[in-house]
């Protein structure tokens, strides 16, 4: 193959895993009834998943490429944690989502977030809210998972994009891989 040999094979490995078309486990990608399981859209997993990719190094050999390509997670909570474990240089950012998997309605204000991210963050333990500053970044970090709204006396409501999202964060917000350092 020539020089975009990996990057095609990567790309075909992406769409076949998305699209379950020349997919090697086809069961896994859609239902019996053929329908995909993907709610939340092929697109908006691929862009996650290309966020992920784009921070390895490049792979230039087409089989481990495509490898890489079918390796795509097929469910929202892999493609989250796939993202934070990416993301280990920011240590409020898990601590912010998880306490946004609490939030009901059009959200919560930044001020409650960080009074509630700070029970998720181990560092934080007893010692208050999380700083406004470390609050605020970790919003901009967390900007792709969160919808944003305008309270009556205009703040910022955030919550989170997607109910499946807050239900994984809910189960497990300190990560499987932080209770098992904590244990």
């Amino acid at each position: 193959m020539g020089r975009g040999g990996g990057r095609d094979a990567l790309a075909e490995g992406i769409a076949a895993r998305l699209t379950g078309i020349n997919d090697p486990a086809p069961d896994e990608v859609h239902a019996p009834d053929g329908t995909s399981p993907l709610g939340w859209g092929e697109f908006l997993v691929a862009g996650l998943y290309l966020q992920h990719v784009l921070d390895l190094p490049t792979e230039r050999d087409p089989d481990p490429a495509r490898q890489l390509g079918l390796a795509v997670p097929m469910g929202l909570p892999e493609l989250l944690e796939l993202d934070l474990a990416r993301r280990t240089d920011r240590p409020h950012l898990r601590p912010t989502l998880a306490a946004l998997a609490h939030g009901k309605g059009l959200g919560m204000p930044e001020r409650v977030v960080a009074h509630i991210a700070a029970a998720f963050a181990p560092s934080q333990s007893g010692s208050g809210p999380l700083p406004h500053a470390a609050v605020r970044t970790a919003l901009a970090q967390a900007r792709f998972y969160l919808r944003r709204e305008i309270d009556v006396d205009g703040t910022t409501l955030y919550r989170l994009f997607h109910e499946g999202l807050a239900e994984h964060l809910r189960a497990d917000p300190y990560g499987s891989l932080g209770q098992e350092q904590t244990s």
